[in-house]
């Protein structure tokens, strides 16, 4: 696979048939961002947005994709830390078209994050997973939205919609809102959310091997989002996202 590094606030990129690429958009710089990618028929496409945000103003991210016949989409959103309105609309719109996404969050301090992804299935044999995984500390409050809309001609169509979340101080709040609409019959969809809070028994396990509080939320932290990637084939991308975590998670 190629690969775009790319830090343009206004992204629009029409992916030939039967290319394969990997694009990482780092969106640490401006205040609102814009993509619209088309994947051309059996183009084969990871997309990673990645969202630093450790600065007081507020950023507007805004994410579209098309994916034609036979084409394959899988988009990563990392958003971790910081005040964060961020959209993503993956729209299949071929036949065996397929769009996973993976959307990993945390935030603390009193930031609020508004996350919402949508995929939508408009022609038959469709393919796509959500999973959306985040933390939240302090008086952090995060709205995350994941919603699957399988049209009229998506017959044989399959997709899930995970949502898996976990505060670490009680104070701290995420919705997790799922949602699920079908307009036609012989299909595959589900949606599961699991919602936890860490307990002071999971911090007296540390304590009780002699690791203070903050090394063990880090820890917990670390290995709670880390699962949301380990599966990758992409070793580069798995480097990367491991090497910006700690960055999150060690520098603050």
């Amino acid at each position: 696979m190629s690969f775009l590094d790319i830090t343009d606030p206004h992204v629009v990129h029409k992916i030939p048939e039967g290319q394969q690429l990997v694009i990482w958009h780092d969106m640490r710089y401006a205040e609102s961002y814009d993509v619209d990618l088309t994947l051309g028929p059996r183009a084969d496409v990871l997309f990673v947005g990645y969202c630093p945000r450790r600065l007081a103003k507020k950023v507007n991210i805004m994410q579209y994709a098309r994916i034609e016949e036979y084409a394959k989409l899988q988009w990563i959103n990392v958003t971790f830390g910081g005040e964060v309105e961020q959209m993503l609309h993956c729209e299949c719109v071929g036949i065996h078209a397929q769009s996973d996404v993976r959307w990993i969050f945390a935030a603390c301090d009193a930031e609020k994050q508004a996350l919402s992804v949508k995929n939508t299935f408009s022609n038959a044999e469709g393919r796509g997973n959500i999973l959306m995984k985040g933390i939240a500390e302090d008086t952090a409050h995060i709205h995350c939205r994941g919603f699957i809309d399988i049209g009229f001609n998506a017959r044989g169509t399959d997709a899930y919609l995970t949502q898996n979340v976990l505060m670490l101080d009680s104070t701290a709040k995420i919705d997790a809102v799922p949602g699920l609409e079908i307009k036609t019959n012989d299909v595959k969809a589900s949606h599961s959310a699991t919602v936890s809070r860490m307990n002071p028994e999971d911090l007296f396990y540390f304590s009780s091997r002699g690791i203070e509080k903050g090394a063990a939320r880090a820890m917990v932290t670390e290995g709670f989002l880390r699962s949301a990637w380990e599966s990758l084939k992409h070793a580069q991308v798995r480097d990367h996202l491991q090497k910006n975590l700690d960055r999150y998670l060690y520098s603050r």
